[in-house]
C-alpha cells in the first residue's frame, strides 16, 4: 500500500533528529521520530563525517522502525556561519506582443540570479523575491498576468558554502539515503512556529540551537533578513563546565535541571549538589550562582542580535514582536529576559498545525526546525510514495504459508 510520506533530518551540534510524517488529506501526522546525540558537527559544519554518518543512520532507522516504513530521501536543514545572504536586483524586457508578463519572464529573472553561484564557491539555497517592479511601479507581489514593458525584481539570495553542503550530502548518502531538499533552518522553523499574520505584519524569529543561533525577520509575508550567529546553547554549557571543572555532559544536565536566564526569574533560591561523571568530590552551589554564570551569555547574545538589527536598519520591520524557539528557548525565564532587553513583545515558538503519534514529545520548540522541514512550501515537492514495511511476524507467517503451498503443489 502506498502512503504519502515526507521525511526530515536536522543535523545539529548536540543532536541529530529525524521525523517521518504522513499526509492524510489536510492533516500532517508525525508517525516516526528518532533523536540521537550528535558528535562531529560544529556550528553547522561537519568535523567528523564518520560520527555524523553513524548518527544519521541511527536516527533515521529509529524513526523508520516506529513509522513502519522504508524511506529513501530526506529534507535537511542547513545552517552555519558559512551561510551568506546577498541582495540582488535584476530586470528583463517583456517581449510578448501584448506586453503581458508570463511565468517564463519570471523564470528568466531567476535564471539570471542563479548565475551568481558560479562564483565565490557558493551554492544558492533560496531565491526569495522581496518585491517586483513593473515599469517603475513597485511593491508588486505577483507580476504574472500583468501588463508592462520592463519587469524588475529585488531578491534576497541565500547562499551556502559548496564544500559544507557537499559534506552534508555525502554524510546522508553514506548513511544510505539521498537529499530531497536543502532548507535554511530559520526558514524551516518559520513554517512550524510563525503565524501568517506575524509574517505579514513583521516579526523577528530567534532560533537558539546547540551550536548556532539563527535569526530571521519576516515582513509582508516574506523573509527580509536572516543571519547566523556562532553563539548558542553550547556556550552556556561550556561556561558551567569551566566554572565547576566538570564534563560538558554533566554541565548540560546542570543547565537543564537548574538553569535560569536571569536571577529575576528565580522564585526560590536553593542549594544544588554538583557531581562529576564519577560522582567524586561533589561541589555545593545554589541556583542563583548558576544563573550568574548563564545570564551574561544570554544577555550578550540578545544584545548582539539587537546591535545587528540596528546596523542593518531593520528594526522597523519587527512590529508584532519576537518569537524565540529552538532548544535554547527551554531556559527558564528566557522570554521575560528577552522582553527586558529588546523592549518588545516576546513569545515562545511552539510547533503548530501538526499531529503527533510518536512516543517522544516532538511538539516542542527544540524540534521547530525539524518539524518545519515537513511543512515545506509546495515548490520543494516533499511528498514521496513509500511501501509500508512488513511486520516480522507477518513475514514469518508468509514464509510458513509459502512452504505449505509448495508441499501441496508437489503432491
Amino acid at each position: 500500500m502506498s502512503r504519502n510520506i515526507v521525511t526530515a533530518l536536522d543535523i545539529g551540534t548536540t543532536k541529530v533528529g529525524c521525523v517521518i510524517a504522513e499526509k492524510l488529506e489536510e492533516k500532517l501526522i508525525v508517525i516516526g521520530a528518532g533523536v540521537v546525540p550528535s558528535e562531529g558537527m560544529s556550528r553547522g559544519t561537519i568535523t567528523n563525517i564518520v560520527k555524523i554518518t553513524n548518527a544519521i543512520s541511527e536516527a533515521v532507522q529509529i524513526a523508520s522502525k516506529e513509522a513502519g516504513v522504508n524511506v529513501s530521501s530526506l529534507n535537511i536543514g542547513v545552517s552555519g556561519e558559512h551561510i551568506q545572504t546577498i541582495r540582488h536586483h535584476g530586470y528583463v524586457t517583456i517581449e510578448s506582443e501584448d506586453n503581458e508578463i508570463k511565468q517564463s519572464d519570471v523564470d528568466k529573472l531567476e535564471s539570471e540570479v542563479r548565475k551568481l553561484q558560479n562564483s565565490a564557491n557558493l551554492e544558492i539555497l533560496h531565491i526569495i523575491p522581496e518585491k517586483y517592479i513593473i515599469d517603475g511601479n513597485d511593491d508588486i507581489s505577483d507580476p504574472v498576468g500583468m501588463i508592462g514593458r520592463k519587469l524588475e525584481a529585488d531578491n534576497n539570495v541565500v547562499m551556502a558554502s559548496i564544500s559544507a553542503i557537499a559534506n552534508l550530502e555525502r554524510a546522508v548518502q553514506r548513511a544510505g539515503y539521498s537529499v530531497k531538499a536543502k532548507v535554511l533552518q530559520s526558514l524551516a522553523s518559520s513554517y512550524s512556529v510563525l503565524t501568517e499574520e506575524e509574517k505579514q505584519l513583521g516579526v523577528l524569529l530567534i532560533d537558539i540551537g546547540g551550536g548556532t543561533t539563527d535569526i530571521a525577520i519576516f515582513h509582508d509575508g516574506r523573509m527580509k533578513f536572516n543571519g547566523i550567529i556562532g553563539k548558542a546553547g553550547i556556550e552556556i554549557t561550556k561556561s558551567i563546565s569551566d566554572t565547576f571543572n566538570i564534563l560538558e555532559k554533566d554541565a548540560e544536565k546542570i543547565k537543564i535541571d537548574f538553569g535560569f536566564a536571569s536571577q529575576k526569574s528565580i522564585v526560590t533560591n536553593y542549594e544544588v549538589t554538583i557531581r562529576n561523571d564519577g560522582g567524586n568530590n561533589p561541589q555545593k552551589t545554589d541556583v542563583s550562582t548558576i544563573s550568574q554564570i548563564i545570564s551574561p551569555t544570554i544577555s550578550n547574545l540578545f544584545r548582539y542580535i539587537d546591535m545587528k538589527l540596528d546596523q542593518h536598519k531593520i528594526k522597523k520591520f519587527v512590529r508584532t514582536g519576537i518569537v524565540i524557539t529552538g532548544g535554547g528557548s527551554k531556559m527558564r525565564g528566557i522570554i521575560d529576559f528577552a522582553k527586558e532587553i529588546f523592549g518588545k513583545n516576546v513569545r515562545l515558538g511552539i510547533p503548530r498545525n501538526i499531529e503527533s503519534r510518536v512516543g517522544i514529545n516532538i511538539l516542542h520548540p527544540e524540534f521547530s526546525t525539524l518539524l518545519g522541514l515537513i511543512q515545506n512550501v509546495p515548490a520543494f515537492s516533499v511528498e514521496s510514495k513509500v511501501e509500508q514495511k512488513e511486520n516480522k511476524k507477518n513475514i514469518v507467517v508468509k514464509n510458513i504459508l509459502d512452504k505449505i503451498r509448495q508441499i501441496f503443489s508437489e503432491l
